[in-house]
């Protein structure tokens, strides 16, 4: 079998030998710490770590926390006076190694529910998400919905309102970055953004959320829909349903508010009527139906 030097750096990208594997999880078992190691070889062996967890989910259970040190160990090492790298170079290695101790910690959150790793994974995607907003805008996005992620499974745990703020930035970041770099993303972030500020709404009753919410779930069917039209009519749904919402609970004089709405409703409905084999629950398309007639007479008398 090859050294392992030599595996981490063929399967860099992706695991071509049947051999990785395996080696990967021995080294990990039977090596303590990467302290003495140089910065290379712990980024190749913590990124095709990654890649043996994303084949097979549960290949590494029970070193999770181990890996998780090697990234730490790795982040120690990155100082210009003891590495012959550019610094430019060790800026990339720092990036991506945050971004891989956030996903080894996002994972041991999952499996554990302990808040400490769901804390630390959010902390390491930040970190990872910042670093790369002028440089590489796909990892910048990435990091940010990843801690987007995060901030919603903690706030939803904790139900403290710092991490829903936490979640809508993130989600907003992820949104805003990636329009950059994928519409598709850009969509799932609009929509996940239209989520949380959906939730600062219920939290806070201020009425700056709903119109933050509407914007999001719009930019989310609007991005998707050159690609995916489903989510596009879903999106649409929300915003529909955010809008009517605000319509007849807070401003029921807002003829404006009302059309946006009933324009959101008939995007919907269009979707549905083209694709009868993609039906959505027949309750939601009722609903849809009941509520555009309801604005339609409510503009109508004129509330």
């Amino acid at each position: 079998m090859a050294s392992i030097e030599s595996l981490i750096e063929t399967n860099y990208n992706r695991i071509n030998n049947k051999d990785c594997k395996e080696a990967v999880i021995k080294f990990i078992k039977e090596t303590p710490t990467v302290i003495d190691r140089d910065i290379t070889f712990i980024k190749r062996l913590t990124k095709v770590a990654y890649h043996v967890i994303q084949a097979d989910k549960s290949s590494l259970d029970s070193l999770l926390e181990r890996i998780y040190q090697f990234t730490s160990e790795g982040l120690s090492k990155i100082d210009p006076e003891i590495n012959t790298l550019t610094e430019s170079n060790l800026y990339t290695i720092k990036s991506h190694l945050s971004n891989y101790a956030g996903g080894f910690a996002k994972i041991l959150y999952e499996k554990n529910k302990d808040k400490c790793w769901g804390e630390k994974a959010y902390k390491n995607y930040i970190k990872a998400a910042s670093m790369n907003m002028d440089k590489d805008q796909n990892l910048s996005a990435h990091s940010y919905k990843s801690a987007a992620m995060v901030a919603e499974s903690l706030f939803k745990e904790t139900e403290e309102i710092y991490w829903a703020v936490r979640w809508y930035e993130c989600a907003r970041l992820a949104a805003e970055i990636g329009l950059n770099v994928d519409k598709m993303e850009a969509a799932v972030n609009y929509r996940s953004m239209g989520d949380a500020a959906k939730t600062m709404f219920d939290l806070t009753d201020d009425k700056k959320w709903l119109e933050i919410e509407i914007n999001a779930y719009e930019q989310s069917a609007e991005y998707a829909k050159c690609t995916d039209s489903f989510f596009f009519a879903k999106s649409y749904l929300y915003a529909a349903i955010a809008s009517n919402f605000a319509f007849r609970k807070l401003d029921n004089r807002n003829r404006e508010l009302a059309r946006r709405s009933i324009d959101s409703y008939n995007k919907f409905l269009d979707y549905c009527n083209k694709n009868p084999l993609r039906i959505f629950n027949t309750d939601e398309i009722t609903r849809a139906r009941q509520n555009v007639y309801r604005l339609q007479r409510a503009i109508v008398r004129g509330y």
